[in-house]
This record gives C-alpha cells, structure tokens and sequence, in this order.
C-alpha cells in the first residue's frame, strides 16, 4: 500500500528569533523560497541586527532537506552560501533583453517551461529612493534563453506589492491580497481579498475575479498562498493587517479558496492537534506530499 504524507511547511517569521548553531541560517523574513523535488531552497531574505536595532539584506542560499522524517526541533537545513552559491545581483553576461530596474517585494512564480513571471513590487529608502514608489509592471524572463521581456497587456491591476503569486495548472497566475497605492510617494492600502486579480500566460491578458466568502476576511500583507496537491484550492496562511513594525494578527488565519470553479469560494480551516503555529507573518509556505 503507498501512503500519502501531505505536510504543509511553514518557515521563518520576521520577528520571532531561532538560535541556528552549526552553520545553520539565522531567523529571517521576506526570503523567497522554491520547492524542486525533495528539497526546499531558500535565497535571501531579512535578518535582525539585534545590537544595531536595525535589518539587513541576505543573499544567502541553503535548503531544507525532506528526503526523510525530521524532528522539527532539529530541521536538517543544508547551507550552499560559499564562493560560488551566493545570490548574485546587476547584469550578468550572456542576458539578452532590458532587465528591469531594482524592485523588492515582486509577486513571482515559474512555469514549468522555466519562464519566470515578476508583477509589481516596491521601491523606498532602504533601496536608495526617497520616494515609496509600488509598479504594476509584469516582466517575463526565460531562464532557458536567459532573456528578459516585458508584457504589456491591457486591464493591468493598480500598482501593488507584497500580494501573493499562485500558478494554476492551466497557466493562470491568481494573485491575492497585498498593498497597494494611489500615487507615488502616498501611503499604502491594503487591498481586499476578495478582489482576485489574475493574468493568463497563455493570452497574455488580465482579468478581475471577485469571490465569494459567507464570512468576513480582514485584507493582509506577509501572507502566503499554497496551491493543494489536486490543484483545486488555494491554502492561504498567516499575514499581517500593518505593514510597519507594530503588526496585528489577521482573521481568519487560515483559509482556503476554492478555485476548481467560478465564482472561486472562501472557507475557514481550522487545524487539530495539539501546538499549532503561533501567527505568522512574512514566512514560508509549501504543500509538500511523499509517496512511501
């Protein structure tokens, strides 16, 4: 008989602290993560300096190993950083086309083609601007061809950053929650979740999907979204209802949104078992299943 082992991976809260010894990688948030085969590889993110009271950028790579069972307390993290494994920033020789200019906090997926598709994000003083500026721009690079592209397509969203990106088998991109901003250099809001916006890789348009939920969601940011091993609901944990410091727990912490037909549906799961996650914000989440 094969059993299924379904695991939903939750990792790294910007502002709860775990001790790593052994060369393992610090607490973090914001890293952006990728699950190929039974690893989990981990690049960047933001680590607290405690003694300066201040945050600073990774471009640390390693990999959480889950080829085996693991006791949560001692998690088998690989580190790749060295000479040749760091994250690598600037133009890089042999990439054709106009790479896009620095954002942070993109919505990014890859299609199994090895296309990357990267929407929107931010830029601000941590990254030299004295001007909080978000994009709506959707670029496209094919890391087969190591060319960049920008699409423009019509009924593009507002400017937004920090919104979920979720690939469905069909080459649609749903894309939920996050912030977004009127003008450059105005405050940011939180945008509801209820509005869904999607782009279709394959017609290379944009269009808005409203859902359907029986009770309230409060809009996030820091959340995170993970497609079920069937294809047909969007797991979305945790998040933030402040973007600053001072962050609040969202409710529901965990919902689902079914996506196997229109109008996509919300529910609220709530988990059994004893010692559940404390709130999460700025982590990350992977749906996980192994065939023994």
């Amino acid at each position: 008989m094969k059993i299924f082992l379904i695991s939903f991976i939750l990792l790294s809260v910007i502002f709860k602290t775990y001790c790593f010894h052994d060369g393992r990688p610090e607490g973090r948030g914001g890293e952006e993560s990728v699950q190929v085969n039974d690893k989990i590889y981990f690049m960047g993110g933001t680590r607290l300096i405690r003694s300066l009271k201040e945050y600073n950028l990774s471009d640390e790579v390693f990999y959480l190993d889950l080829s085996s069972p693991f006791n949560i307390k001692d998690p088998p993290f690989v580190d790749l950083t060295n000479g040749t494994s760091r994250m690598l920033y600037g133009n890089e020789k042999g990439v054709k086309g106009i790479q896009p200019s620095r954002h942070r906090s993109t919505s990014t997926v890859i299609k199994p083609n090895g296309t990357i598709y990267i929407f929107g994000g931010r830029v601000e003083l941590d990254m030299g601007s004295p001007t909080l500026q978000l994009y709506n721009d959707l670029y496209e690079f094919d890391t087969i061809l190591l060319s960049w592209n920008q699409i423009t397509a019509p009924n593009a969203p507002s400017p937004r950053s920090h919104s979920t990106a979720t690939l469905l088998p069909n080459g649609k991109i749903i894309y939920i929650g996050g912030v977004s901003q009127d003008a450059a250099g105005s405050q940011t809001n939180l945008i509801n979740v209820i509005g869904i916006q999607m782009f279709d890789t394959i017609s290379l348009s944009w269009s808005t999907h409203i859902a359907s939920s029986s009770f309230l969601i409060q809009p996030r940011v820091g959340h995170t979204a993970a497609l079920t091993s069937d294809n047909s609901s969007i797991i979305i944990m945790g998040g933030t209802s402040s973007y600053q410091l001072s962050q609040t727990t969202v409710y529901p912490n965990l919902i689902k949104l079914d996506v196997s037909s229109e109008p996509y549906q919300y529910s609220e799961l709530i988990p059994s078992g004893i010692n559940p996650p404390p709130p999460l914000s700025y982590h990350s989440a992977h749906i996980y299943i192994r065939i023994i």
